[in-house]
């Protein structure tokens, strides 16, 4: 007789599986990974007074510029790259080689600078040790995304983001509130995480002829995505800079406070970047119609999810302010529901987005940036002195929609209809 199944131990292994699928820990990573920045943000905005805040959140605003431009030329062209390099460990360590060389030389032209407008200082050379940290966490982040090694990604961000809340809520007890010991509690974590990254990628510095190879794919790729960032970067942060120039730092702060309340949302937006764009290329070069079917499943089950928070984040507001950070912002309520209409409009965009990225259409997709940044150029001293912190989402949102129409029109024009 055959053994018995029993069906206790079945159902276990069944939620095992589920557990340990390459989709749950995508989702699981990157809501501890989310949900820790946004509680590590809520403490800041706790214990720092709105000046200084305002202050880490400018500098925080130059690191993603920073990681925004490194993803460009180095991660973005590895999501799309052809299975031979993916595979390969040559082209493995010229990803790091490469990531080396952008972060010092990205160091070194901040700093020179820094210095036409402060003199060397420690507080600068402890955001320069936050900043690398950051910097070099991001990029291995989505390397090992990229690679499918999801439990490397997962320990990377325990390691990092685990001591950082622990660091801050020690700030918080023993009231030392200053920029000086947010920066080393917030840094010295990612170099922890950084160990055991290069202990799992295990690097080799031995020049290989390919690399000659792989560099003249990185530039024929990356060129545009380059331009894309930058203006990218623009684009969405002219309007969040200008805050600091003609109102002040303070406005800076409490607008970076209400984005990083929407961090939730960048869960499922950085899945669809960092793991549903490289399958979605994957199905793509095997079928077209296939491809389409994907990115229209993906959206409409994370739709329910986005819809139902954005909901909550609009009726509740100024409840959300008040609870997150005290009553120093809860005067910026009105803020939280005109950027739950942004998100909305930015989560019905992301399948053309990604479209656009997947059929390798980077001059189309630098040219709807740079688009949208002559469009803020052109409008954001009105729109900020008519209407201050209204007038900035006024001008984010016509960007969303500036840009969509144009990336829409460029996949029509290559018989690339997504809804059809």
């Amino acid at each position: 007789m055959g053994k018995t199944t029993n069906p206790k131990k079945q159902k276990m292994k069944f939620l095992a599986g589920i557990i340990k699928s390459n989709k749950s820990l995508v989702l699981l990573d990157q809501f501890f990974f989310s949900g820790t920045n946004f509680i590590a943000t809520l403490l800041l905005a706790r214990v720092l007074s709105a000046q200084d805040f305002g202050i880490y959140a400018s500098v925080v605003i130059g690191i993603f510029l920073a990681i925004s431009l490194g993803n460009s030329i180095i991660i973005q062209p590895l999501q799309v790259a052809p299975e031979i390099f993916r595979n390969s460990t040559s082209y493995s360590n010229f990803l790091f080689a490469a990531q080396l060389v952008y972060t010092g030389l990205t160091v070194m032209a901040a700093l020179v600078i820094l210095l036409f407008f402060e003199t060397l200082s420690y507080k600068m050379a402890l955001m320069f040790f936050l900043s690398v940290g950051m910097i070099l966490h991001d990029y291995f982040r989505k390397y090992f995304l990229a690679k499918n090694a999801l439990s490397v990604v997962l320990k990377m961000d325990i390691l990092a983001s685990i001591p950082q809340i622990m660091g801050l809520w020690l700030i918080e007890l023993v009231n030392n509130s200053s920029l000086n010991s947010t920066f080393v509690a917030l840094g010295a974590p990612y170099y922890l995480a950084l160990l055991y990254a290069v202990y799992k990628f295990k690097p080799k510095y031995k020049l290989k002829w390919q690399w000659k190879m792989y560099l003249k794919y990185h530039f024929r790729e990356g060129r545009w995505l380059g331009l894309v960032s930058f203006v990218q970067w623009g684009s969405a942060n002219l309007f969040v800079v200008s805050l600091g120039m003609f109102i002040g730092v303070e406005a800076l702060g409490a607008f970076r406070l209400v984005q990083s309340l929407f961090g939730v949302l960048n869960v499922l937006f950085q899945t669809f970047e960092n793991y549903v764009l490289p399958n979605a290329s994957r199905i793509y070069a095997t079928s077209i119609h296939q491809s389409k079917l994907y990115l229209r499943r993906v959206s409409m089950q994370s739709g329910l999810v986005i819809g139902l928070v954005l909901l909550l984040l609009f009726i509740f507001s100024t409840e959300l302010l008040q609870l997150a950070a005290g009553n120093k912002y809860t005067a910026y309520g009105y803020v939280v529901r005109g950027m739950c209409v942004l998100y909305f409009i930015l989560f019905l965009g992301y399948p053309i987005r990604l479209s656009i990225r997947m059929l390798l259409l980077n001059q189309s997709f630098f040219i709807g940036y740079l688009i949208s940044l002559l469009f803020n150029v052109f409008c954001f001293s009105f729109l900020i002195k008519s209407f201050e912190l209204n007038g900035v989402i006024v001008g984010l949102i016509a960007n969303q929609v500036i840009m969509l129409l144009f990336w829409n029109y460029k996949l029509h024009k290559n018989k690339f209809y997504l809804w059809k």
